[in-house]
């Protein structure tokens, strides 16, 4: 999602946006990225499972020239949404607590 672009849906991009990006011309404030991958698991699991632990792993792979490695947090989504409809104007409330276990794992230096 995109808060310039806030009646944009992006629900069909492979690539995950985040974070902010340089004042375009004649726009008031930086373009903040943020976005919502979900995972429909309630269809798998058996009846009555629970899931205890869950891991996602993200690669970065690009930054913006002049871009410092940025700090990130993940945050839980406190209402569904859909894929296909959500927008920065209707995106649904996360919680004001990052998960604890969030953390970057920086690569090691090519060489």
């Amino acid at each position: 999602m995109e808060s310039i672009r806030n009646k944009a849906n992006f629900g069909t991009d492979t690539d995950l946006h985040v974070g902010t990006s340089a004042t375009a011309k004649g726009q008031p404030e930086p373009n903040k990225h943020r976005a919502l991958p979900a995972f429909g698991l309630a269809q798998t699991l058996p009846s009555g499972a629970s899931v205890v632990e869950a891991w996602l792993h993200l690669s970065l792979s690009a930054l913006f020239v002049g871009s410092d490695l940025p700090g990130f947090a993940v945050y839980r989504n406190e209402q569904d949404f859909a894929e296909a409809l959500v927008t920065w104007s209707n995106q649904p409330p996360a919680s004001s607590v990052p998960a604890p276990v969030a953390r970057l794992i920086q690569p090691a230096a090519a060489g």
